[in-house]
């Protein structure tokens, strides 16, 4: 077999056929077959020529040059036979078809179609792309996930009704799930339309007839559902009324609102109305309502205690004070009761509707009407004086706070009334002005802007907190880690 030949200097552009040789290099003895190298990648080579007058010389290829184009860099000449010319025969023809296979897979990927591709012995195979099988499955999980909704939704709705039920049969009709239109569930306290005669009550001179209640622009509900618990926030969203949760808190008075008429028709933030209708019933079937009012426990019955929602004992006066819902015990409900409405002294603050001060003077629905506008409120002849001290009711403000003034009564009761105050039974029914020393719970009242009103007291507020306190010193846009909220029900 021939030598190698050794090639100083080629030269050959991209799809060309002709190879240009320097060096005074003879190749006309270069036989069709042979093959160039180039950085090792074998050419075959058609044929040759000898030196011209200035040196060169020439090899012509036996198809255009595909790699990218080559200036003045070394070669060879590599004589070869049949096996080596079956060889590039081969890779050729592995190249094409992995060219061929190239286009296919990007198709399979970037196309809804059907692709084929044809294999070395000259088989054709047809196939779905990526993107119509993608399709395709998504497709059909659709129809599937549109069956298994239809069938589970009953299934759902036999559940819902079978722990509805079940809380109902336990609790004797006193309690009952509802399921918001979110899909929380909510366990609801029913409270029953009651009159003020009812109470037997006559100290507190409330009057009689229907409770406000129960009463929406004067027309009678037979009852109402309030949240057996202080509202908590579900990974779904929304807020729900579920037991061992953690009180949802740092929340104002109309994010507090808003989240609880988002629930759906019927729901509404609880109203004073409403939180006045368990404190007077608080004071028939469980007069000393204690809760969490000291850091997990009651303060002045410490055995009284729940789980804190940060792990720690109860009494530890580091951390997060708040205890989960419905934790505590029995003397822990409005009425005493496993049934009864949990945590309303003490834990957080709860932000309640329907009434508020602006610059003193009361502004409140006459009933129990949560729809209405605050633009439509009615304004009262009633009015939280003194910036320090006590509060005193009267028929004006005399002494007006700075805005960072508020006065204070370690019961909200004992709150005095100026000699030009009028009685009023409105405010009587409100827990406002008081013919008598009632429930346990102070009174923060800061008569300069708008106030809008929290009940209840927190975890650390000790004997200021209880079914009567009343904090109308915070504007709406006020917000803490001790404030959170109810919700209520119209069915």
């Amino acid at each position: 077999m021939a030598n190698w030949l050794y090639l100083p200097s080629i030269s050959v552009a991209f799809g060309d056929v002709t190879v240009s040789v320097g060096g005074s290099v003879d190749l006309s003895g270069v036989k069709s077959g042979w093959a160039l190298i180039v950085n090792g990648a074998p050419t075959e080579i058609a044929s040759g020529t000898s030196i011209d007058g200035s040196g060169n010389s020439t090899l012509s290829l036996a198809k255009p040059w595909s790699m990218a184009t080559v200036t003045n860099q070394p070669a060879a000449v590599q004589p070869t036979g049949a096996p080596f010319l079956e060889g590039i025969a081969a890779l050729r023809e592995t190249n094409e078809f992995a060219a061929k296979t190239h286009q296919v897979l990007e198709e399979m990927v970037t196309q809804d179609k059907d692709v084929s591709i044809t294999d070395a012995s000259g088989t054709m195979h047809t196939f779905a792309s990526l993107v119509k099988l993608d399709r395709e499955i998504a497709a059909q999980r659709s129809s599937l996930a549109n069956d298994y909704a239809d069938k589970t939704a009953s299934l759902t709705i036999s559940a819902t009704m079978g722990y509805r039920n079940a809380v109902e049969k336990a609790s004797g009709g006193r309690n009952t799930l509802i399921t918001d239109a979110q899909g929380n569930d909510n366990i609801m306290v029913v409270i029953p339309r009651f009159n003020y005669e009812d109470l037997e009550l006559p100290e507190l001179n409330l009057g009689t007839g229907t409770m406000t209640a129960f009463l929406t622009n004067g027309a009678p509900r037979s009852e109402v559902m309030i949240s057996k618990y202080i509202n908590s926030t579900l990974s779904t969203g929304g807020f729900a009324s579920i037991g061992g949760a953690i009180p949802r808190n740092y929340i104002n008075f109309d994010t507090a609102k808003s989240l609880c008429t988002n629930k759906g028709s019927g729901w509404h933030m609880m109203s004073q109305h409403e939180w006045e209708a368990l404190r007077l019933i608080s004071l028939k079937f469980n007069a000393e309502m204690r809760g969490n009012t000291y850091w997990g426990r009651t303060h002045d019955s410490r055995f009284e205690n729940a789980t804190r929602t940060d792990a720690r004992a109860a009494g530890d006066t580091t951390g997060d004070g708040r205890t989960k819902t419905g934790q505590g015990p029995l003397s822990w409900t409005h009425d005493g009761s496993p049934y009864g409405v949990c945590d309303l002294v003490g834990n957080v603050w709860e932000w309640v509707d329907q009434l508020k001060i602006v610059d003193g003077q009361i502004i409140c629905t006459l009933d129990n009407n949560p729809s209405a506008a605050e633009a439509d409120w009615i304004a009262q002849a009633a009015f939280y004086d003194n910036a320090t001290g006590t509060p005193k009711l009267n028929s004006q403000v005399v002494s007006q706070s700075d805005g960072s003034q508020y006065s204070y009564s370690a019961l909200n009761s004992n709150v005095t009334k100026d000699a030009s105050y009028v009685l009023n039974e409105l405010m009587r029914r409100l827990g406002v002005e008081h013919a008598a020393p009632s429930s346990k719970g102070a009174i923060y009242a800061r008569n300069a802007g708008e106030r809008l009103p929290l009940r209840g007291g927190h975890w650390y507020n000790t004997s200021d907190a209880g079914p009567a306190a009343l904090a109308l010193n915070n504007a709406r846009s006020y917000s803490s880690n001790f404030l959170g909220s109810r919700s209520a029900f119209f069915a």
